[in-house]
Order: structure tokens, then sequence, then C-alpha cells
């Protein structure tokens, strides 16, 4: 466990641009291309697959991510008065918070169709299992 959270925090870091480092706790191994437009909300790696939520009314969307090109897969934009948040694949499917919405999306895995939406009170935020 401690190796895949040591490695996502990694990828994180390297996604959002980080340079090589070494240090006490962790050595950045590789750099992974990112769309360096997309505001990430949530982000996780599942079944060789980069999955990931992004933010920003207008731009928020969930996608899968061909890891060693940066090239998305896949992609379910969400309508322009919503805003991306936290994400988790959980029962087999992927689950995609809403900031200040109050719904959360459910998607197929595969092919990132919407499945069902659930209802929530309060602000969505981060996800995870």
């Amino acid at each position: 466990m401690e190796v895949r959270v040591a490695a996502l925090l990694t990828l994180a870091a390297v996604a959002c641009g980080g340079e090589r480092r070494t240090s006490d706790h962790f050595d950045v191994a590789a750099r992974f291309p990112h769309d360096s437009a997309a505001y990430t909300q949530g982000l996780f790696w599942a079944d060789s697959v980069l999955f990931e939520s992004t933010g920003k009314y207008g731009r928020s969307d969930v996608r899968r991510v061909d890891l060693t090109s940066g090239r998305v897969l896949a992609r379910h934009a969400l309508a322009a008065d919503r805003f991306g948040e936290g994400l988790a694949l959980v029962g087999g499917r992927l689950y995609q918070l809403t900031w200040k919405e109050g719904v959360a999306y459910v998607y197929d895995p595969p092919t990132l169709a919407l499945v069902d939406s659930v209802r929530y009170p309060g602000e969505g935020w981060g996800l995870t299992t």
C-alpha cells in the first residue's frame, strides 16, 4: 500500500509540473505529459488507465488518459453550470462529485457513459477509497 500511495503522490507532483527532486521522503523517478489546461480535482490509476476529474465551470469533465502520452482516450463533459471535483472507483463504477451543485455523477469506467446520478447535501470536494 505504501508503494501505491508514494507512486500516486509522485504522479500528482509530476502531473502538476514538478521537477525531478530527491528528498528524505521521495524520489521522482519519471515525468509524464499532462494537459496543462486541466484543472485536476481527482486523479487515480486503475486497470492500467489514469482516470481524472477536472474542475472549473464550463470546462469540467471526467477523463480516461494514456499515462505515457498524456492523450485523452475518452472524455465526458459536465454541463457548463457544474464544477467537477473528486473522483473514485467503487464497485466497478466511477463516482464524480460536484463542488456546489450537490450531485455526484456515476459512470461506466470503460466508456465514461453516464449511468446514474446521486444527490447529496452540501459541497463536494475530495473523494477516495
